[in-house]
């Protein structure tokens, strides 16, 4: 992006957000309104991605949650940025946010994200200080079973899927294995 640019995104998006609250107001049946909110979101989306770029964590969460609420349940591109925004929510402390989404994710009729949420749920624990080594062990293990069985290798299977959520699982993990060993708790 250009130099004064940077931020046009989350300009972009908040603009579209106010359109399609005002839209909504006027008449929640408009047909356009759902075209208004993927394109909100899909600003939004682009603005997170930018503040992970420049290492704003909570600009991240924020906007990929906002962006979020525009998509309607069980929609791929909800879950997508959902399944994204579940490292940097931790990373801010919002455990609360980071829960629904484990939830909303084990929900999904998609096996893929059912499988994430495994993964999530090991990270939610890491940072919420439950992390139990054997369910964690037990989760990585389902989730692998799921993405091996895929072809597609955007999935942790072959190694493919969200870089970020992937690391910061693995971190996740390490850090509390780290802290059972040190305590010699295995």
């Amino acid at each position: 992006m250009h130099g004064g640019l940077i931020e046009q995104d989350e300009i972009v998006g908040y603009h579209l957000e106010s359109a399609y609250r005002n839209r909504v107001e006027l008449d929640r049946a408009d047909e356009s309104l759902d075209a208004l909110g993927r394109r909100a979101a899909t600003s939004l989306i682009a603005a997170g991605s930018a503040a992970e770029a420049r290492g704003d964590i909570g600009a991240m969460s924020g906007l990929l949650v906002r962006a979020a609420a525009f998509l309607p349940k069980g929609d791929e591109q909800r879950l997508e940025c959902l399944l994204i925004a579940s490292y940097p929510l931790n990373m801010v402390g919002n455990l609360v946010e980071a829960r629904k989404i484990e939830r909303e994710l084990a929900d999904s009729h998609d096996e893929r994200f059912r499988a994430y949420a495994l993964l999530i749920e090991n990270l939610n624990g890491a940072y919420a200080a439950t992390w139990v080594a054997a369910r964690a062990e037990a989760n990585v293990a389902a989730a692998r079973k799921t993405f091996d069985t895929r072809e597609d290798c955007r999935d942790l299977g072959s190694g493919g899927g969200p870089g970020n959520n992937r690391k910061a699982a693995r971190h996740a993990g390490r850090g509390r294995g780290g802290a059972h060993a040190r305590a010699g708790r295995h």
